[in-house]
C-alpha cells in the first residue's frame, strides 16, 4: 500500500508478526520482535518523515504506544493487543493523522 509514505508493507508484516505472537500469550517474544519494528522505523525516518510529517507522527505515536505496551513492567495483554491494533491501522489507513 501506499501512504504518502511509500510502501510501508515491510513494518506491517512486522506488527503481524508482533501481534501473532502476543496472541499466542508469548509476551516476552513480542517484545523482542517489535525491537525489529522500532529499529527499521527510526533507520527509515530521515527519508519517510519528510515526506508526510503528519502521517508519520501518526504511526510514530502509534508505534510508541505500542512499545510502552509491551515494555510495561508487567505486560498487559488487552493493553499490548490494543495498541498493536493501533499500530497496524495506522499502517494501512492513509487518511490517519494524528489530532
Amino acid at each position: 500500500s501506499t501512504s504518502g509514505l511509500g510502501d510501508l508493507s515491510a513494518f506491517n508484516s512486522i506488527v503481524t508478526d508482533v501481534q501473532t505472537i502476543a496472541d499466542t500469550g508469548d509476551l516476552p517474544g513480542a517484545k523482542t520482535r517489535i525491537k525489529d519494528f522500532e529499529i527499521a522505523w527510526d533507520q527509515a525516518e530521515a527519508g519517510l518523515r519528510p515526506m508526510n510529517p503528519a502521517r508519520w507522527g501518526t504511526i510514530d505515536e502509534a508505534a510508541d504506544a505500542a512499545l510502552s505496551a509491551l515494555r510495561a513492567k508487567t505486560p498487559d495483554p488487552a493493553a499490548v493487543n490494543e495498541t498493536l491494533a493501533a499500530l497496524q491501522a495506522a499502517l494501512t489507513d492513509e487518511k490517519a493523522v494524528a489530532k
